[in-house]
């Protein structure tokens, strides 16, 4: 089959490596792929997906910071430029999403949207006429499923879960000894860590709050916020007012094999809000390096988790449940052992459960 897969954007970010794996696992398989990105603005994303060995072009300008001209352009020349060269095409915006769908009559290809977050989501008339335009539509959990169908009155049958994927091999059981050390924590300490990019809407100041009351009854709590972002510095603040400068750590930006480490040092990850790609691929890494995750009981997060088997899970804006929770973990030898965290990751979290998910639910969609 030949699939288009468009991301309106220039720079390599959330969405980027799950498409981008989908793609190559797909290529693996025998099918043809080609992505195409945004036109408008440069960035690394189109280098980063050459460098790949994967089919990317710019033809359009495919921007969400097109004027009405281009976006005028953008729909003359969509429709010539996808007949008869796709079977599917796979939208991951909103800006792409309307002009495949508005030059559907001249490709003829099936449009399916990707609708990857809750902001995805959102109910504003023009969001919701267009969302409604697509064939079919992807979404990351069963909540964000419901959310589609009830609020935009879409059929369940044109809407397929797709979660998310993990590589196995750069996410793995082990220990980080000389990380856990680089961020002061002995082995008495009970260590959470939090992989994310640093923002209001991760809740990140919700848990500085909670963590606050637990420690009060947990003292070997410590709390390792790893990544950056505009919200850093409020957050440091934050901590020197709650008197937690002794317990909370922020490392820094982690990139590479540095992100398996983290885990690797922590005892258990925390992931309270979806980010750009809602399938919160954090819970997977976490779980294929054989930790537990604690996690707000929304969207894919809560699908992930298994308070029985493999974490923990509050409501989304529960400070008090979270403060609770925190306190209430238990000591080390009673943690999920991580021999079977890692067999859950491996069998949902896998990138050819992803590429069997996809391949069957498109032939669902077609039929």
């Amino acid at each position: 089959m030949r699939f288009l897969f468009t991301l309106p954007y220039y720079e390599w970010t959330g969405p980027a490596e799950p498409l981008a794996q989908l793609a190559q696992d797909l290529e693996v398989r025998g099918h043809q792929v080609t992505i195409w990105v945004e036109g408008k603005r440069s960035g690394d994303l189109f280098q980063r997906l050459e460098a790949l060995d994967l089919q990317v072009e710019s033809p359009l300008e495919l921007s969400r910071k097109s004027t009405p001209l281009g976006v005028m352009r953008d729909l003359r020349e969509a429709g010539e430029l996808m007949k008869g060269r796709f079977d599917v095409a796979v939208t991951h915006m909103s800006a792409d999403q309307l002009v495949l769908c508005q030059s559907r009559r001249v490709h003829g290809v099936p449009v399916f949207r990707y609708a990857q977050n809750q902001a995805s989501l959102n109910s504003s008339s023009s969001r919701r006429w267009l969302l409604r335009q697509a064939d079919g539509y992807f979404v990351p959990s069963p909540q964000h499923r419901d959310h589609l169908c009830e609020r935009f009155r879409i059929l369940p049958s044109r809407c397929e879960i797709l979660g998310g994927a993990v590589d196995l091999d750069a996410f793995h059981l082990g220990e980080s000894r000389s990380t856990r050390d680089r961020w002061g924590c002995k082995p008495e300490h009970l260590v959470a860590v939090c992989v994310s990019r640093m923002k209001e809407e991760r809740r990140h100041g919700m848990l500085l709050k909670a963590f606050a009351e637990a420690v009060k009854q947990r003292p070997e709590l410590r709390l390792i916020l790893v990544g950056r972002g505009e919200y850093q510095e409020t957050l440091k603040v934050l901590v020197g007012d709650l008197g937690l400068n002794h317990c909370v750590h922020f490392p820094g930006y982690a990139k590479g094999n540095e992100v398996c480490q983290a885990f690797q040092a922590a005892d258990l990850s925390i992931w309270l809000a979806e980010g750009n790609d809602g399938t919160c691929r954090a819970i997977g890494q976490s779980l294929a390096c054989g930790r537990p995750v604690l996690g707000s009981r929304i969207g894919a997060i809560a699908a992930a988790i298994d308070p029985l088997r493999t974490g923990w899970l509050v409501g989304p804006d529960d400070e008090a449940a979270l403060a609770k929770t925190l306190a209430g973990l238990p000591s080390h030898d009673a943690l999920p052992k991580p021999e079977d965290l890692r067999k859950v990751a491996e069998h949902q979290w896998s990138r050819q459960h992803r590429c069997d998910q996809f391949a069957s639910s498109v032939e669902h969609l077609l039929s």
